[in-house]
């Protein structure tokens, strides 16, 4: 017994190491390249959008992404620039991320070594590494679904449950985890069950699950505590009525009616499946090219030979895994927007499945060619070992990217915005387009304090209600048109990154 007991410790040991180190490993290498401070690149135009949220205390845009904004509140006791501090958050889940990621490969069994490089291999992955440097939601989202499929491995009903809710919290779009929690036999509770005691204690009354005699007292329970989870995660949606939010440029949640327009999202219903159908040849083109260089053709072929090969091993998982990963990916493909492809981060941590089940059977492949007196004796060179090539991964995934996604020299955004609105007449009305301008300008406004003289409007926000009373209570005045703010006052206007004042 005690030496079992230290079997299980040093497993327990190595898994904290290897994990800890990957994560360590992701965390520094985002850390180098991270932006500075707020950043128009990698789609991250919303980023002002957030930091202002942060700051403010204001809500972000629909539908409020609670969790992620609990955690941007948090980072702001960081000293410096609200932006860089926003910017480490993403940092830092996204190198979680990682660290679940090597903890499930080993869980999956790869070795210590492979694990890691599986591991550094999604995190390095240009997309996912582009969204860990900058603030936006994506890297969050990941981080929460990669702890989510942690507690599915570990048979967690709750923690199963709660992970998911916060991811949903965090991005909607992480609903389409969906189709992996309950094609996996609904192994997110049902796994719990097949633990369950069996002794004097247990029910008598069982059921067949997939073949297998669950007690149904506990099939129940787990199931409870999932949607108990769930029911937690998703409750922080609630926390904009509670404090009745509002009349804030996003929408006003102090009555029943309005927060449910907030939270779910109805300014953007239209925009999901709207692509014209003669753009979708090009989307597609895109979205092809955009997953082709994550992993490197290497890569690339190591997740289809691990499809294959996982699906001989257990069908019913890798339906589930490509009904997930599949409806993400045709959803992102029809949302009309030019940045929706950002969307597959939240669920790219997925994809650690399929690479462990390719390395495993490329290390099998090699081993047996090593062995086998039919094969020529390159087989038997050190480089072709499987763990080997495993590791060249993410090391070229790195000589690949650095230079394009190296955002430590990025200032482009904060210096225009600063500039902008140091241009400024004193007391001007400055008039603003695109959410691009208008994010970047209530950053340096309302987050860094610069200007509380300057009145900002958005010519895109007012159209809605709430707005217009919240700019009317700003300013003590009510107009009809957004031109009439300005009164005897200067009034400017961006046009083309350009401050023009009359």
């Amino acid at each position: 017994m005690q030496r079992l007991n230290c079997r299980k410790l040093s497993s327990k040991f190595q898994a904290f190491l290897v994990s800890g180190v990957s994560g360590a490993l992701a965390l520094t290498v985002y850390l180098l390249t991270l932006a500075p401070s707020l950043t128009w690149a990698h789609w991250g135009a919303d980023g002002g959008d957030f930091i202002t949220a942060a700051v403010t205390g204001r809500l972000p845009h629909p539908p409020g992404f609670p969790f992620y904004m609990l955690l941007a509140r948090m980072m702001l006791w960081l000293p410096g620039d609200p932006a860089r501090a926003l910017n480490a958050l993403s940092a830092g889940m996204a190198a979680l991320a990682v660290m679940a990621l090597a903890w499930i490969a080993l869980r999956r069994g790869a070795g210590p070594v492979m694990a890691a490089a599986l591991a550094l291999t999604v995190g390095f992955a240009p997309l996912f590494w582009s969204q860990s440097l900058i603030t936006e939601v994506h890297a969050a989202a990941a981080a929460c679904v990669a702890l989510t499929l942690v507690a599915v491995e570990a048979r967690s009903a709750f923690g199963a449950g709660l992970g998911w809710g916060l991811a949903l919290a965090v991005h909607p779009t992480t609903i389409f985890l969906a189709p992996w929690l309950l094609g996996r036999g609904a192994d997110a509770p049902r796994r719990a069950f097949l633990d369950a005691p069996r002794g004097a204690s247990a029910p008598r009354q069982t059921r067949q699950s997939w073949g297998t005699d669950v007690p149904c007292r506990a099939y129940v329970q787990a199931y409870v505590q999932f949607v108990v989870g769930l029911a937690l995660g998703l409750s922080l949606y609630a926390l904009p009525l509670l404090r009745g939010a509002g009349p804030e440029p996003w929408g006003d949640a102090r009555t029943l009616a309005g927060w449910l327009e907030f939270s779910t999202a109805r300014l953007y219903w239209g925009y999901a499946f709207a692509l014209p159908l003669v753009e979708w040849p090009g989307r597609i083109v895109a979205w092809a090219a955009l997953l082709a260089r994550q992993f490197t053709p290497v890569g690339a072929l190591l997740v289809l030979y691990g499809l294959t090969r996982w699906a001989r091993r257990a069908p019913g998982e890798v339906l589930g895994w490509l009904a997930a990963w599949g409806a993400l990916n045709v959803y992102a493909i029809g949302y009309a927007t030019h940045d929706s492809l950002v969307y597959l981060v939240g669920l790219l941590p997925l994809m650690i499945y399929p690479l462990v089940e390719g390395a495993r059977g490329m290390m099998v492949f090699i081993t047996e060619a090593q062995s086998s007196r039919r094969f020529f004796a390159i087989c038997h060179l050190p480089f072709l070992r499987a763990s080997v090539v495993i590791v060249l991964l993410p090391l070229a995934l790195l000589a690949l990217n650095w230079g394009a996604l190296d955002l430590s020299r990025d200032t482009e955004a904060a210096m225009w915005a600063r500039t902008t609105l140091a241009q400024a007449p004193p007391e001007a009305v400055v008039l603003v387009a695109g959410d691009r301008h208008t994010f970047a300008l209530w950053y340096a406004q309302d987050a860094l304090a610069l200007r509380p003289d300057v009145l900002l409007i958005s010519r895109n926000f007012w159209s809605q209600p709430a707005y217009r009373e919240f700019l009317a209570q700003h300013a003590g005045v009510t107009v009809a048109e957004p031109e009439e703010f300005a009164g005897v006052r200067p009034l400017c206007e961006v046009e083309e990154e350009v401050l023009r004042c009359q």
